[in-house]
């Protein structure tokens, strides 16, 4: 700071001296060749530096160990699950239907009377006197809803199932095993200082030119690490117990007869029945013409009931199966075995700084000086010679320490349950008998034929068949002898047949066997055990870029102190080394249900059930009322006989029924059926090729620097051509405006005002383009295409 200070008051003080010496000239710091109406200024222009990328070694290139896995070859054995049978399989019998025709009545022959004719002639006489009678008001009865026992009141057993708890347990899903675990190097930190930039000189004034040479140097040596190819594990499934065999009691329903008896439907009670009047007959006569009428006597039969069979009575078969029984072995799944286990290599890291930018300098503008005696503040402008420090980045690289080696872990093998079914005894069949089936056929017998006999016949007549006579018919008519009385009735009680149930066996319990349930679960037994396999890493080279001094300077030179840096780096404390740590068996858990109450017994009581039973009992008993009752008159017809009547024979064809019957066709028999054996296949796995290890490259890694290299030094230019203030116009600042904004500098809104959010980005501009900067300088207008 205090060089710089120095710095600005030698320029103030030849400035000062220059106008006070010789003030003519002044006029000759003015632009040359200046054209009239045009305005100049001058401007500080930044420094210029080209990018550059390079690649500098980060990890040298190395070998690494890879396992290459032993190889197993799965055999397949089989074993019999479940031995060879044989089962009984029933043929039923056939049958066929019959179907035969029955007499159900027998024929026979029937007289039809064909009917004399007559003509009709129409009288009235006198049938019976007027009286009146006796009319029955009949009882009322009203209905009332009894209950009766329909079924009886029974207790029954409930069963009360077993209660279960349920049982965790832990069963081994993978054996236990060990691990080596690598406890890491110990590294201690040292702090020791290390040339960060060597001692160079520089020029104040022409500063030294230097070129760039690139040469690789080794960040991390070639090393070889070991690869854990891990273990394959095969999945076992196996059953657990999951609920343990129980008994359960099983209620066998009680049994019910059905009990037919009669309660009363309706009370006995009494009518009173009307004893009619008597009458005495009184006859007259009228003269007609009859003939005798022929009557059939139908024929009589009698109704015969007699049982077919329907379905003739057999045997069927009924198979009895084999019982079998249930034996668990154990087989080996897997046997012993190894894997080869990587103790990786070990790296120490490195770090080196790396230049980037070379230290350069720029002019800044100063403040003014305020013992300036000029008012124009242009004529005091103070220009200051800043000094830009060299960049530089930190590049880490790391060195192979020790390589990587293997070591062989012991795999123990593992076992396999099997379970398979055995035969404990063959199936049987045993005869069951079939009672037949009886129908009932009802059918009807001729016991008497129908005859003809002759009715009638006037006087004078034969009264044979056929005969025509002149005769006097008798009319009569009633009178009344006696009247009308009561008389008093018994009506019997109604009786009505109802069904209930009566209780024959109470409810009993009996133990039916519930088999144990299992549980499949699935567990990781290893297939092939873990190897290693060396694996070669490339050395890593990185792309260094150092300073040759090409020309010396050329003014005086100024001894610039070499810079120190303090660099941590970690140095090996210990070695690193291994530990077995033991790895716990894993568990699973299986739930499965444990007795904890046995099933049990309890007496349930069943109510009665009733039924609704509808009988009619006397509400008002029967009474009598008179009615009159008007005289009849009765018309008679006389018939005059125009044909006698004659008989003829009706031949009635006898009926049949038709009986359906099943007749055995076949009797049933039983075949035996082969039941192929069932087989289990379990597999073993046997190594067919060791776990070995093999060497792979690993290639170098490398980290991209980019890096700032100067092309020419900026600072205060010469005069350059600027707009005048009069052609500083509103529509100037927006098309300057409008370029900036079209061009990513992002100046807000075009209003036409050159603010200060304008101002800097038009700097911003400037400098990213190498233009003068800090005003509207014609090169910057055409750069934005604005001139």
């Amino acid at each position: 700071m205090k060089k710089l200070n120095y710095m600005v008051l030698s320029v103030l003080m030849a400035v000062v001296a220059m106008f006070a010496v010789n003030p003519v000239n002044a006029q000759d710091d003015l632009p040359p060749n200046a054209v009239p109406g045009k305005c100049y200024a001058q401007c500080i222009t930044g420094d210029r530096y080209e990018t550059s990328t390079e690649q500098v070694l980060t990890k040298e290139a190395s070998t690494r160990l890879e396992v290459v896995p032993a190889k197993y070859e799965t055999v397949s054995q089989q074993y019999v699950q479940k031995e060879a049978g044989s089962r009984l399989e029933v043929v039923p019998a056939q049958f066929e239907t019959v179907t035969e025709q029955v007499v159900a009545q027998e024929a026979y022959s029937r007289l039809e009377v064909v009917p004399a004719k007559v003509e009709t002639a129409t009288e009235q006489v006198l049938r019976k006197e007027a009286s009146s009678r006796l009319e029955v008001i009949p009882a009322q009865m009203e209905t009332v809803s009894e209950q009766y026992v329909q079924q009886e009141a029974s207790s029954r057993l409930e069963v009360i199932p077993a209660s279960y708890e349920t049982v965790s347990e832990q069963i081994v899903t993978k054996e236990a095993s060990s691990r080596l675990e690598v406890i890491p190097a110990q590294y201690e930190t040292v702090s020791e200082q290390v040339v960060a930039k060597e001692a160079y000189s520089r020029l104040e004034v022409v500063p030294a030119q230097f070129e760039t040479v690139t040469e690789q140097y080794v960040t991390k040596e070639a090393s070889s690490r070991l690869e854990v190819v891990p273990a394959q594990w095969e999945t076992v499934t196996e059953q657990v117990v999951a609920k343990e065999a129980s008994t359960r009691l099983e209620v066998v329903p009680a049994q019910y007869e059905t009990v037919t008896e009669q309660v009363v439907a309706a009370e006995a009670y009494t009518r009173l029945e009307v004893i009619p009047a008597k009458y005495e007959t009184v006859s007259g006569e009228v003269v007609s013409e009859s003939a005798g009428s022929l009557q059939v006597r139908p024929a009589e039969f009698e109704t015969i009931t007699e049982q077919v069979v329907t379905k003739e009575a057999g045997t069927r078969l009924e198979v009895v199966p084999a019982q079998y029984e249930t034996v668990t072995e154990t087989i080996q799944a897997k046997g012993d075995a190894t894997r080869l286990e990587v103790v990786p290599a070990k790296y120490e890291t490195q770090t080196e700084q790396i230049l980037v930018s070379p230290a350069t300098t720029r002019w800044e503008r100063g403040r003014p000086d305020p013992n300036c005696l000029s008012e124009n503040p242009e004529d005091c402008m103070v220009m200051c010679l800043v000094e830009v420090p060299a960049q530089y980045k930190t590049v880490t690289r790391q060195v192979l320490v020790q390589p990587a080696t293997t070591r062989e872990v012991a795999i123990p093998g593992s076992s396999k349950t099997i379970t398979r079914q055995v035969l404990k005894s063959p199936a049987t069949v045993r005869e069951v008998a079939i009672p037949a089936q009886y129908g009932t056929v009802t059918r009807q017998v001729l016991k008497t034929p129908a005859t003809v006999v002759n009715v009638g016949g006037g006087a004078g007549g034969d009264g044979g068949y056929g005969s025509t006579s002149t005769s006097t018919k008798k009319y009569t008519y009633q009178r009344m002898v006696q009247p009308a009385s009561v008389r008093e009735v018994a009506v019997p009680a109604q009786y009505k047949t109802v069904s209930r149930r009566v209780l024959k066996t109470p409810a009993t319990v009996r133990e039916v066997a519930i088999p144990a349930q299992y549980k499949t679960i699935t567990r990781q037994v290893m297939k092939a055990p873990a190897s290693v396999r060396e694996v070669a890493i490339p050395a890593q080279y990185g792309t260094m870029t150092r300073e040759v001094l090409r020309n010396p300077a050329s003014t005086r030179e100024v001894a610039v102190p070499a810079q120190y840096k303090t660099v941590t780096r970690q140095v090996q404390k210990s070695p690193a080394s291994t530990r077995e740590v033991a790895v716990p068996a894993q568990y699973g858990t299986v739930t499965r249900e444990v007795l904890k109450n046995p099933a049990s017994t309890r007496e349930v009581a069943i109510p009665a059930q009733y039924g609704t039973m509808t009988r009619q009992i006397v509400k008002t008993p029967a009474s009598t009322r008179e009615v009159a009752i008007p005289a009849e008159y009765q018309t008679v017809t006389v018939n005059r006989v125009v044909n006698p009547a004659t008989t003829r024979e009706v031949s009635v064809p006898a009926q049949y029924k038709t009986v359906t019957r099943q007749v055995m066709k076949n009797p049933a028999s039983t075949r035996e059926v082969a039941i192929p054996a069932q087989y289990g296949t379990y597999t073993t796995q046997t190594v067919a090729a060791a776990a070995q290890t093999r060497t792979v490259e690993v290639p170098a890694q490398y980290s991209t620097v980019t890096k700032r290299n100067l092309v020419s030094v900026g600072g205060r230019t010469g005069w350059v051509e600027v707009l005048c203030e009069r052609d500083i116009s509103y529509d100037k600042i927006r098309a300057v405006q409008s370029a900036l904004n079209s061009r990513g500098y992002n100046v807000g809104s075009v209003d036409g005002v050159l603010g200060s959010g304008t101002k800097r980005q038009l700097e911003k501009f400037q400098q990213d383009n190498g233009l003068p900067v800090g005003n509207l300088n014609i090169p910057t207008l055409k750069a934005l295409g604005v001139y």
